[in-house]
């Protein structure tokens, strides 16, 4: 199945459903996309994401969502679709009666190119999908320094701790490549 593709992102067509509260006091609000998940598929195979720190959660080894950051710089107009997509979240955020500091999606900031923070899950009937470019499934691939095309899903709009956000889902992933190499010696 095909995904439509950033290009195609279409804000105007997302449904905000009605504030729920989850087991961890969580206000979330699910977005969907003419009654559909809103998936899409970010870059082309051509137009990989550099994923340079791979998976991970902060301080917590043995956590089974993470979160996988992509730098931007490469591809401007990616770039610009998201910020857009922050900007309907704001919006909607307000619309929905859920104040607080926007967490944007695209993060910026002195130290390292613009980037797209996505959550993966690792176990359970959600867990991130991961391929080869040769379509082959990849388990438990190493990230880190990989090059992948991020199909994702804007999930739902949350609040938390003072907190806004739009929570991205990285769904599937092509790995393109990866640095994961042992260390070279240095003596």
């Amino acid at each position: 199945m095909a995904f439509p593709n950033a290009s195609e992102i279409a804000t105007d067509t997302w449904t905000v459903g009605a504030l729920q509260k989850t087991q961890r006091g969580l206000s979330c609000c699910p977005i969907s996309c003419d009654s559909k998940p809103a998936v899409y598929q970010l870059t082309s195979l051509s137009e990989p994401l550099l994923a340079p720190w791979g998976a991970s959660a902060f301080k917590d080894p043995e956590a089974t969502r993470l979160n996988v950051d992509t730098n931007l710089d490469e591809n401007p107009k990616l770039q610009e679709a998201l910020e857009r997509v922050d900007e309907w979240a704001q919006a909607a955020l307000t619309k929905a009666g859920m104040p607080g500091v926007y967490k944007p999606l695209v993060v910026a900031n002195a130290q390292y190119p613009p980037r797209l923070r996505m959550k993966m899950a690792t176990v359970g009937q959600h867990a991130t999908r991961l391929w080869s470019p040769d379509k082959q499934p990849i388990p438990d691939a190493d990230l880190r320094g990989a090059r992948i095309v991020p199909v994702v899903q804007f999930s739902k709009l949350w609040q938390a701790s003072g907190m806004t956000g739009l929570t991205c889902e990285l769904k599937h992933a092509i790995v393109e490549s990866s640095a994961a190499a042992e260390c070279p010696a240095m003596f």
